[in-house]
Order: C-alpha cells, then structure tokens, then sequence
C-alpha cells in the first residue's frame, strides 16, 4: 500500500472515532444504575465530620435513590448516558475557588418587562440563599445574536451560541459567574427546535431562557397557581445550571436538582434542592454553614409562597440538628 492510501486509510479511521466519540453512531453507551452501596457511598467518608456535618450529607430517609426501572422511555437516563461524579472524584478534581472571584451576576437580556424584572430580583435573592454568595442584577443588555422564526411555534429565537460569544467581554473581573436571563426563546443550531439555555464552563457564562416556563407561550392560559410554578421552574434552571459552573455533574445517586432533564415535565418533578452528595460538592466548593444555609433559604421560600418546599427544609434543619 503506498503512503497516500495509507493516509488516506488512517484519516477514515480518524473520523470514524471522531464520529464515535461525538455522535456514538457506532456503539452507544447506556447508563448503569448505582447500587445502593455506591449510592450510600456518593458522599465520601463522613467518619472524620463533627455529628451536625455529617448528618448534613446524610440522606436520613428525606432522599429517595433514582429508581431507574421506573423512570419512563422519555426520562433524561433512558436516552443519556450519564458517568456520575462521587464526592471524592469531585474533590479530587476541584479546587476551591478563586477568592477575588466570589460573586455571581445576573444579565437580563432582551425585552424587559416590570414582570420579567419581577421574575428577576427573586432570582437574585435566592441565588444568595442558595449560593451562599453575593448576587448582582446588571444593566439590561441587547446582545447581538443571530435569530429565527421557530417553524413549530412562531417564535422568535436567539442562537444562544452568539450570546455566549457576547457575554465574555462583559464579564466582570470579581464575577465567579455570569447567568444571562431571557424570555426570548433559544436555538443552539440551525438543526435543533430549541435549547433551554447553554453554558460556557471555562468562560464562566451562560444564557438561559424562561420563556418555556409561560404556559401563554404555548397559547395556553395561565391557571391559578401560574406564578408559584413559573417562579419554582426559574429558580431550578439558575441553580441547577449554575451549580454545573461549579462543575458539579448531573447526579446520578437520588432525586436531586442535579438530575438531568429531558422535558419540562421531567424538571416539574425534580426536587429544588441538592442531595446529599452534591451538598458536599457545593460545601466543598463555597463553606457555609448547612443550616444556617436552608434557614436563609426558608426565608426566601416562606416569603414566595413556597410553604411546601420551605416546611420540607424545616424537617431537614430538625435532621441536622438531631431533634
């Protein structure tokens, strides 16, 4: 065989891995259930924490395992393959943060109404209580984006691509992130019908849109309880992705707000806090008191209507406090 055949033959077996290793055309890779040792096992040793610490990363009955013979055909592990991240692999691979990076900002983007800078603020105060850090709203910003006309819906969308792109010269030097917010919804290339939101790990940014969450985006009505629900689905979406700039993987032990989601109906059903696992992640990442940490997330909630989830914290902070 000559030297270009035999180059030619070495750049298709270089795409052929290519294509595996981006598309998995080939061979797909299924998720494995965790048993309930390696489950048990998530949050590393606890042996060495004083007792209120470690009954902090103790589920203590409050969390239930996934149950991935019962999640349905459309669940986000039926389709996704999904390596997991035990705490000891994330402390292993994180180092605490930067201290002259220790605040999170939020950008509004495109069309801001007095409701969207309603949605907004709340955002900006429980991602305080959540993150244990400082949170800012900026300015409103018209980015330049790349748009179309959603052939499903009618729409107007934004590349999100572009606003990632645009985001990072805006990004301030004490930020240790930046969320941008839109109620435009968002496409990731011209093939997708549309994306929630996407990210920029190592550029600390990231774009997400709320308009999904608006049954009226559908052509739907508003029912009773619309305001308690749109707020609950923000909040989810600012945690759940900002808690990936943390680098913290989608959790693969309990139902957690680290699960990965394939639908809206699949985010409903996730929890609003973090498991017991990736609360030592985030603990290892920013330190913070646990409960001092959900009283100030009690707080928010009781404030917001959200008695449910603020009653369910409650029970937790008894846990932690062995009552």
């Amino acid at each position: 065989m000559n030297f270009k055949l035999r180059l030619l033959l070495y750049l298709f077996i270089a795409l052929l891995f290519i294509l595996q290793i981006r598309f998995e055309i080939f061979y797909r890779r299924e998720f494995r259930p965790r048993t309930p040792a390696e489950i048990e096992a998530s949050a590393g040793d606890l042996s060495t924490l004083d007792e209120k610490t470690r009954r902090a990363f103790s589920p203590g009955g409050m969390f239930e395992p996934i149950d991935f013979e019962k999640l349905n055909g459309a669940a986000w592990l039926k389709s996704h393959y999904e390596p997991g991240q035990t705490f000891d692999e994330y402390a292993a691979s994180y180092s605490n943060k930067d201290e002259k990076r220790n605040k999170i900002y939020i950008l509004p983007v495109g069309v801001i109404t007095g409701e969207t800078h309603l949605i907004i603020d709340k955002m900006k105060g429980y991602c305080e209580a959540f993150f244990s850090m400082p949170c800012e709203v900026m300015k409103p910003s018209a980015l330049k984006a790349r748009s179309r006309v959603n052939a499903h819906t009618g729409k107007l969308q934004l590349l999100s691509g572009d606003l990632i792109k645009a985001m990072k010269p805006l990004l301030p030097p004490d930020a240790y992130a930046m969320i941008a917010i839109t109620m435009t919804d968002l496409y990731p290339a011209s093939a997708w019908n549309f994306v929630f939101g996407q990210a920029s790990l190592t550029g600390r940014v990231g774009v997400y849109s709320l308009a999904r969450y608006d049954p009226e985006f559908f052509g739907r009505k508003r029912g009773n309880d619309y305001e308690k629900i749109f707020l609950e689905r923000s909040l989810k979406v600012l945690t759940h992705e900002t808690g990936h700039m943390f680098y913290i993987y989608h959790c693969v032990f309990y139902k957690c707000l680290m699960n990965g989601s394939n639908s809206l109906a699949e985010t409903d059903m996730a929890p609003l806090f973090l498991c017991p696992s990736c609360l030592r992640k985030f603990h290892h990442a920013v330190k913070f008191d646990p409960a001092v940490r959900y009283k100030t997330m009690i707080e928010f909630l009781i404030k917001n209507g959200l008695n449910e989830r603020a009653d369910w914290l409650k029970k937790r902070i008894e846990y932690i406090s062995g009552k």
